[in-house]
């Protein structure tokens, strides 16, 4: 029996050595992954740098795909249905690591702005598995809350929901956790355009997280520079890598799409594609290693309770877990490093792997620690 072949993303973290006792694998980086180098291969293991679609699979044997991502707008769905190809992804695997991003943002924003985060409305467009993850951080941090979800209010109705106007227009934050969907009745292509900003409260901050090309880059572009609002957090562009550095020069936090690149996220999301893979060929799943992750270099933090506000308070814990300034600079420092500084990604550990040991006399600021998952000694 012929063994079978596996090519697979080199930039996929923690899969080295899990799939080798059942399969022949050969790791390429994600771009480089081409119809000549994949002709023979059974499966692709990918990321979103590889594109799906008839022109890469035409004329190869490849029956399965498994992306570790939570979207698939990069693989053309209907042309693998059409040749039988099976598609698989992993919703939800780094919605905590997307909501740790949001939140940390959100307080950075709110101490440089003084501003009390109880007074703001946070209106989330999209409530998947990271939408709702997003929810529950904001409540945890005093924020009032607006959510709009066309599909699921079509499903469940709309009494949990209000429509895109309404949010638009009461919201203070606005974060987008949307699938890219070019047609169709949800369509989320260029969502951001000018009737979107047209109905923005001024001086809103904006989030993106989800697709670069859900925003029409222009339009937000204008309302930054004519301080029509008061802020943009940016983790996704069009034409990635090569993104619209004007408007990230412009924009308060600017990374390189790594909002879900917590070790957890990427870990849950290797653990997700090997299920994924051993389920379809039938490998044997107790004779698969786990993923073993590494606990944080500073895993017990200790602040003084000197006087703070509540955000300060809570944003000195947070940036404690994880610094979003620090990623917002190095890519403003050299725009052509996105993908180096994306594949190149340091170890950031999620809220729930670290451990308050100063007592918090503060039952306010305690209880919201304790919401975001952090835990006490």
């Amino acid at each position: 029996m012929k063994p079978i072949r596996i090519i697979a993303d080199a930039h996929i973290p923690f899969l080295t050595g899990k799939l080798e006792p059942f399969a022949e694998i050969s790791y390429l980086p994600g771009i480089d992954i081409t119809p000549e180098k994949i002709t023979n291969a059974d499966a692709l293991l990918i990321r979103t740098r590889t594109k799906i679609n008839e022109a890469l699979l035409k004329n190869t044997s490849v029956s399965m795909v498994a992306s570790a991502t939570i979207g698939l707008d990069h693989v053309d769905l209907n042309f693998c249905q059409h040749a039988g190809i099976t598609v698989h992804n992993v919703p939800g695997c780094n919605a905590g690591s997307v909501a740790q991003y949001v939140i940390a943002g959100i307080l950075h924003y709110a101490v440089q702005q003084r501003i009390s985060l109880k007074d703001y409305t946070l209106g989330i467009i999209g409530v998947g598995n990271v939408g709702k993850k997003v929810a529950d951080f904001a409540k945890a941090i005093g924020l009032n809350l607006l959510l709009n979800d066309p599909p699921r209010a079509a499903i469940e109705g709309s009494a949990n929901f209000v429509d895109l106007d309404y949010l638009l227009q009461h919201s203070d934050i606005i974060s987008l956790h949307v699938p890219l969907n070019v047609s169709g009745k949800f369509a989320t292509y260029n969502l951001v355009n000018e009737s979107f900003a047209g109905l923005m409260k001024r001086n809103a901050l904006f989030i993106n997280t989800s697709r670069g090309e859900v925003v029409k880059e222009e339009v937000l572009f204008d309302l930054l520079k004519s301080v029509k609002i008061s802020g943009a957090i940016l983790d996704v562009w069009k034409n990635e890598p090569n993104l619209n550095t004007e408007l990230a020069n412009l924009a308060l936090i600017a990374t390189p799409h790594i909002a879900g690149y917590s070790i957890n996220g990427k870990a849950a999301a290797t653990q997700g594609i090997i299920e994924h893979t051993a389920n379809f060929f039938g490998f044997n799943k107790q004779f698969i290693e786990p993923i073993k992750l590494p606990s944080p270099p500073h895993e017990f933090i200790t602040i003084s309770e000197e006087e703070r506000t509540f955000e300060q308070a809570l944003y000195a814990y947070v940036s404690h877990s994880y610094n979003i300034t620090a990623d917002s600079l190095a890519l403003k420092n050299d725009f052509s490093n996105f993908e180096k500084l994306r594949n190149n990604y340091p170890v950031r550990h999620e809220f729930y792997n670290f451990s308050i040991e100063n007592e918090i006399r503060n039952a306010e600021i305690r209880n919201s620690l304790l919401q975001l998952g952090f835990q006490f000694k």
